[in-house]
C-alpha cells in the first residue's frame, strides 16, 4: 500500500517537474507582442495656430468665418471672410498677412505680405469712384486669400517647413477707401481729399 501511494507521488511530480520546464522554455524564446500603443510614437499635441487682427474696426467688417488656417497648406489654402457691415460700397481695400515669426530678407524689417482689392488710384483720393469701380456693397462678403505670386516669391527664402511651423500670423486692415473721399488709414479717419496731394505729402495714402 505504502509502495503504491509512494510511485503514485512519484509521477504526480514528474508531471509537476515537466510542466515547469515545459513554462521555463517557452518564456526562454517567447517575447510578449507590444500592443498598439506602445508600438506607435506617440506624435506631439498639436498645436494651434492663432491669428490677431490689427486696425480691425467691427462698424465696417464682420469677420463671418476663418478657414483652413490650422493646415500644413494654411499659407495657399487660408480664406478670411468678411462682411461689409459698414453702411457703404468699399472701393479700395488693403490687407497685411505679418508672419512676426520668418525672419524677412533683407533689407525688409519683417515678413509681410500686402494684398489689394479695388483700383489703387483711389488710394490718396485722388479721384471719387466711378462707374468702372466695382465695390464690395453693404451686405456682401469678401474672402480674403493670400496672393499666389506673394507666395510664390515667400517661397524663394523661405523653407516650407518653416511656414507649416508657423504658430501666429497677424492680419491689418491696412488701409479702407469709400470711394467718397473718406476711409481709414492704419485705423485711423482719413481726411477728406479729392484734389492731388502736393509733392511733400504724395507718401501719405490719405
Amino acid at each position: 500500500m505504502a509502495e503504491r501511494n509512494f510511485k503514485r507521488l512519484a509521477r504526480r511530480l514528474a508531471i509537476l517537474f515537466v510542466l515547469i520546464l515545459t513554462q521555463i522554455t517557452i518564456a526562454s524564446w517567447w517575447k510578449p507582442q507590444p500592443t498598439l500603443g506602445s508600438e506607435i510614437k506617440k506624435t506631439p499635441q498639436d498645436r494651434l495656430r492663432a491669428i490677431t487682427y490689427q486696425y480691425k474696426n467691427d462698424k465696417i467688417f464682420k469677420i463671418v468665418e476663418v478657414r483652413n488656417l490650422q493646415k500644413d497648406t494654411w499659407l495657399t489654402d487660408l480664406e478670411i471672410e468678411l462682411k461689409n457691415v459698414s453702411g457703404k460700397p468699399i472701393y479700395l481695400m488693403q490687407f497685411l498677412l505679418n508672419l512676426p515669426e520668418i525672419p524677412p530678407p533683407p533689407p525688409a524689417t519683417a515678413t509681410t505680405i500686402l494684398s489689394s482689392y479695388g483700383n489703387k488710384d483711389l488710394m490718396n483720393n485722388d479721384r471719387l469712384a466711378d462707374e468702372s469701380d466695382i465695390p464690395i456693397k453693404p451686405g456682401e462678403t469678401y474672402v480674403y486669400k493670400v496672393p499666389k505670386d506673394k507666395i510664390e516669391y515667400l517661397n524663394r527664402y523661405v523653407n516650407e517647413s518653416d511656414i507649416v511651423a508657423v504658430t501666429h500670423v497677424v492680419f491689418s486692415f491696412y488701409l479702407i477707401n469709400f470711394g467718397d473721399g473718406t476711409g481709414f488709414f492704419v485705423g485711423q479717419p482719413a481726411k477728406e481729399r479729392v484734389k492731388k496731394p502736393s509733392s511733400e505729402n504724395s507718401s501719405l495714402f490719405f
